[in-house]
Formats: C-alpha cells, sequence, structure tokens
C-alpha cells in the first residue's frame, strides 16, 4: 500500500509495520527512541498528541477503550499488564479512562489529524482491512 497511510498495529497498539506515508502521519510518535512505538504510550505521556489529535479526549477514550479490549482478549498477556501499569502511574488521564472499563471495536468511522506540516486531516480507516 503505497497511495495511502497503513500500519499493522498488535492489540497492545504497537506499530508492528508502516508504510512511508504513515510514518509522516505520525512523524511525532516516531521521534521517542523507545522501540517498538507504541500509540496509547504517545497518547497519555507525549504531550505532542495533543497537537496530533484535535479532538484529543475522544482519541484517548478510543486508545483506553481498544486497550480494555484487549485486556478481556488476553487478560493473561504480561506485557499489556506491564504498559497499562506505566501508564496508570504515569498518566492521570490514563487512568481515569482506564477505570471506566470501556472496551471498543475500532472497524468504522474517521480519525481526524493535525498534522504539523499538513495541518488538518480527516481518514476513514478501510473497510477491507485485515
Amino acid at each position: 500500500m503505497s497511495g495511502i497511510p497503513a500500519f499493522v498495529r498488535n492489540g497492545r497498539l504497537d506499530i508492528l509495520a508502516i508504510n512511508d506515508l504513515g510514518r509522516a502521519l505520525y512523524c511525532e510518535a516516531f521521534l521517542s527512541p523507545v522501540r517498538p512505538v507504541n500509540l496509547a504510550r504517545f497518547q497519555f505521556l507525549d504531550p505532542r498528541s495533543r497537537n496530533l489529535y484535535p479532538d484529543w479526549d475522544k482519541a484517548a477514550d478510543t486508545g483506553g477503550a481498544l486497550l480494555h479490549t484487549e485486556a478481556g482478549r488476553d487478560p493473561y498477556n504480561k506485557d499489556l499488564s506491564d504498559m497499562v501499569g506505566e501508564l496508570s502511574t504515569r498518566s492521570e488521564e490514563f487512568r481515569i479512562r482506564w477505570a471506566r472499563h470501556d472496551v471498543r471495536l475500532h472497524s468504522t468511522g474517521f480519525k481526524e489529524f493535525r498534522h504539523p506540516a499538513v495541518g488538518n486531516l480527516r481518514a476513514r480507516p478501510d473497510p477491507h482491512r485485515l
């Protein structure tokens, strides 16, 4: 896929593979030297995420709910538990959302971004993604 931003992530929200346009869109998440790049860690621990997501609260709600969904799928996943612990100790915003116990399967809708070089973008997820 070269004409649209695309990435593969796991349930922990680690980016496992990403194309050039995806890397350009999420360029600020790649500024951290920690690998793999993790969208939850970026969302809750990096202040630059507030610039990338125009409706940061909505994006944070979705991110927290996606992690809860994964925790329900794989409750003994040590890597996920460790990350939830890290986010819980370092982010009040994450603690609030984790305590809600929201779950979400993300399959439709729009994602909105405020890219530092391009400006506001609105993307629709591909309904045929794997």
